[in-house]
């Protein structure tokens, strides 16, 4: 009886194996070979458009047809498509292919931090997949219109240092990248306005906003004051000649802020009112301004427990010099603004405290901070003696005269002016004034003479009878609504809406996003 033949199991499964390994190489090739020509094409014109200095990378020396076998730098899916594209930081020379466009599965370009120059294509709505576009620190020359249509998954981009030629953010179709995440512009000629596109209904899940050293002018949209999931707002250091001005109340509902530089613009007016909101602000930078007004106390490390870095330099701020906390990095603020004394936490004069209720009413307007200098209002400050504009004193020092006619200025007649009970002369014509006249002013008993004609005054004219002198003289003239009743104000404005975000569940952040290049 012959012995049967005994059947190895190792064997037969190593021939599965291989059956298996040959059907999917043969699949795999067949899907390579069912692949647009395009694609190759634009990945040999890629290849050969640049260059490797001393053979830095591979594909310099590579012969394949195959991008997928450039490696490292190039990346593909599993049928063979083109999907990423490193090779930052490698000195490479060169220019893009205009025709890049055709690499349709793309998920990421990444060539910062070379010298690669020429214009950046047009991709014409076809990258629809990218989610990261790193070009930074590059010598492109140009960015094409709409440059981001059809980007709708990009979420982290960085074109910082490029000689571009002029161009503004309105122009390449930035509001259709909704799913952005991280925004980067920095030294790449921007120019225009900063549009208003950036509301937190919009862009949802932007978190940094990188627009320093460009040429922006124009204020802060109105838009920015939703945008809640915002954390890095840098608009600082914009060209000469051009800058961002206006206000800065939309910072007041920016409620995940921790890093703010607007330094070195003409932002003007107060600093916002309060601060409270912004519980993980770490970094705040609004030196070289035009800011008036005194510092709100919530911007503090006492109410702001994240707080690290405080610069307020070389604007024209008034009140106490602030006391930002221990720990906290500061500069030399309480010597380069207008506060009455650089001690931290000193309080003011009260006639200087008088002086600046009345200026709050009227925006505290930079003609009257840049001369209210010091803590003595009738006695010259600063290294020219210089005395405070509109306010004249007797020898004993009391307020007698306050004279702010013709200085452009907005706003209300502040109330307060009834507590300088000496008095005598106040003269605020030829602005632009609305409200009413406060009946408060009757109480001033040494009052002789007022003048605010020629403004846009409403509501009744007081009637002056408990003043010590027999004749005062009321001039209104010039105010076509005097007497007639004053009209509603409008509602409140975001940015003073601060109860409602209080009251409301914080939202909750998405996750952050890959690190921006320095």
């Amino acid at each position: 009886m012959g012995m049967e033949k005994m059947h190895n199991p190792a064997t037969a499964t190593e021939n599965l194996l291989m059956m298996l390994l040959s059907f999917s190489l043969l699949g795999a090739a067949r899907l390579r070979a069912e692949l647009p020509p395009n694609e190759h094409r634009v990945m040999a014109e890629l290849k050969g458009n640049l260059t490797f200095p001393n053979n830095t990378m591979p594909w310099s020396s590579n012969d394949s047809d195959d991008p997928c076998d450039w490696n490292p730098g190039v990346k593909c899916d599993w049928y063979g498509q083109v999907t990423k594209i490193r090779i930052p930081n490698l000195n490479l020379t060169g220019s893009l292919p205009a025709d890049l466009g055709y690499l349709s599965h793309l998920v990421s370009l990444d060539v910062s931090g070379n010298q690669i120059g020429g214009p950046l294509p047009k991709f014409s709505a076809q990258l629809t997949q990218l989610d990261t576009l790193l070009l930074n620190d590059n010598n492109f020359t140009s960015i094409p219109p709409d440059f981001f249509s059809g980007m709708t998954l990009l979420s982290n981009v960085s074109l910082d240092n490029n000689p571009f030629s002029p161009w503004n953010l309105s122009s390449v179709a930035l509001n259709e990248a909704t799913n952005l995440q991280a925004f980067s512009a920095v030294n790449c000629s921007i120019s225009g306005v900063l549009p208003d596109i950036f509301s937190g209904d919009d862009f949802t899940q932007l978190q940094h906003l990188r627009l320093s050293y460009n040429n922006l002018t124009g204020g802060l949209p109105p838009s920015l004051s939703t945008a809640t999931s915002m954390k890095t707002l840098l608009l600082n250091n914009q060209g000469t000649g051009y800058s961002l001005g206006g206000g800065l109340d939309v910072l007041m509902t920016m409620i995940d802020l921790t890093q703010v530089w607007l330094q070195g613009n003409a932002f003007s007016g107060q600093l916002p009112a309060d601060f409270s909101l912004l519980t993980s602000l770490q970094d705040f930078r609004v030196d070289d301004n035009l800011l008036t007004g005194p510092v709100p106390d919530t911007l503090s490390k006492k109410k702001i427990s994240s707080l690290r870095v405080v610069y307020l330099g070389n604007n024209a701020l008034q009140g106490p010099a602030p006391a930002v906390g221990d720990g906290v990095e500061v500069d030399d603020a309480n010597v380069t603004n207008h506060f009455c004394t650089p001690q931290p936490g000193v309080p003011c004069d009260p006639r200087v405290n008088v002086l600046l209720d009345i200026a709050k009413d009227v925006g505290y307007p930079i003609t009257l901070a840049l001369s209210w200098e010091g803590n003595d209002t009738c006695a010259g400050a600063g290294a020219d003696n210089r005395t405070w504009v509109g306010v004249t004193c007797d020898g004993e020092g009391n307020i007698t005269a306050l004279n702010f006619a013709g200085m452009n200025l907005s706003g209300t007649i502040s109330s307060g002016i009834s507590s300088l009970t000496q008095l005598q002369s106040l003269t605020m014509a030829r602005n632009n004034l609305t409200g009413e006249i406060p009946g408060e002013l009757t109480k001033l008993a040494n009052l002789t003479f007022v003048d605010f004609s020629n403004n846009d005054l409403c509501g009744p004219i007081p009637a002056f009878t408990n003043t010590t002198t027999t004749n005062v003289t009321i001039l209104t003239d010039g105010n076509d609504r005097i007497s007639q009743d004053c009209p509603r104000p409008p509602p409140p404005s975001l940015a003073h809406t601060d109860a409602k975000f209080r009251n409301s569940p914080r939202p909750h952040p998405p996750s952050p996003p890959p690190s921006l290049p320095n």
